[in-house]
């Protein structure tokens, strides 16, 4: 169901009080795996692929960096604002193809990447912050962050370029944001503690899960797709094919398209695209096996009004009440729909 968040209402107005110049977009961060889900994976089979989109695309200068979102009141390793990893990416170069993939490691990944593309292992695996501290060996945050690539980055590891944690940059030590992707982790965002993502605030794509397609979802990978954000957790086991997990896939921004064939990561290789309209959820609402029904009905309007019937399945739950999944909720076309194809008709396209 819809819940409310004032903490994107404060980002977009930071966003109107701070002259930022959008991402230039000459080079996009692709597709990223940043917790693979097989228990040994997290520490050897992340990744990034950075795509060249235009022609002055280079990665002279180029940095990427990842700025913590959690907030560490909950026990993460590192607080809000913190830059938790940064790469300067002027000594690599891009394929032949345009792509550039940067591995923890040289474990096999399926499907294998392109002969094309240029593979980099950074050894001895990610430098990054642990508390305040600078390591090596490090993990990719896996919880609420902001994934940049900017140019002429003269801040450091451990930095905080947020010290009073209210979602606005203090400090931006770059010359421009050619690329900026960001979520808050959905443990936080449902439990209402005030993590943060950048941004926002630097014109790039916020994914975070704010109409709670699923409780807690923290997505493991994301990709461009579609001419969208592919934001979704992951199924699979090492050393791949990794697919989506249906019920926690989401576009970004157009929650209005849904993935329409077999999608896998494609580390190193050109995106899948397969796409289409994500027409209307089917009429079991409550996800019991039994339909049509009127306790559907019940539980349908019970979730609009905010509830949270004690009928809904125990795992999977009620489905949320953007029935014709279009993006726009609560709505009365949503009500309109649900009984549409209650009574046998066809989801509006």
């Amino acid at each position: 169901m819809k819940k409310s968040f004032v903490l994107a209402a404060l980002a977009g107005a930071a966003v109107c009080s701070m002259a930022f110049a959008q991402p230039d977009g000459s080079v996009i961060i692709n597709e990223a795996m940043v917790n693979p889900p097989s228990p040994d994976a997290d520490g050897t089979r992340e990744f990034f692929e950075l795509k060249r989109v235009s022609d002055n695309g280079t990665l002279q200068n180029l940095w990427l960096v990842v700025i913590d979102g959690d907030n560490n009141t909950a026990g993460n390793s590192t607080a809000t604002g913190v830059v938790d990893f940064a790469l300067n990416l002027s000594n690599f170069s891009f394929g032949t193809n345009g792509l550039l993939l940067l591995r923890d490691s040289t474990l096999v990944l399926q499907p294998a990447p392109a002969p094309e593309t240029n593979v980099v292992v950074i050894t001895p695996d990610w430098q990054g912050c642990t508390g305040s501290v600078t390591v090596g060996n490090i993990d990719i945050e896996n919880g609420g962050a902001t994934y940049l690539l900017v140019r002429n980055f003269t801040g450091s590891i451990c930095q905080d370029l947020d010290t009073n944690n209210d979602g606005i940059l203090d400090a931006t030590p770059w010359t421009s944001v050619v690329d900026a992707l960001g979520f808050i982790d959905g443990d936080d965002f449902d439990a209402g503690i005030p993590a943060r993502q950048y941004a926002t605030q630097l014109g790039g794509i916020d994914f975070t899960d704010n109409s709670a397609i699923a409780t807690g979802f923290t997505p493991d990978a994301f990709a461009r797709i579609c001419g969208d954000l592919l934001s979704h957790d992951m199924l699979g086991t090492s050393p791949g094919p990794y697919v989506a997990d249906p019920a926690e896939t989401r576009f970004f921004p157009d929650a209005g398209q849904a993935l329409d064939g077999n999608y896998t990561l494609t580390p190193g290789s050109p995106n899948i695209e397969v796409c289409g309209p994500a027409g209307c959820d089917d009429i079991d609402f409550n996800n019991n096996g039994v339909f049509p029904e009127d306790q559907d009905v019940i539980d349908f309007f019970d979730v609009l009004a905010g509830g949270t019937p004690a009928t809904c399945d125990a795992i999977a739950g009620c489905n949320d009440i953007d029935f014709n999944n279009n993006g726009v909720f609560p709505e009365d076309q949503d009500v309109v729909d649900f009984f549409n194809v209650l009574a046998g008709g066809t989801c509006p396209q």
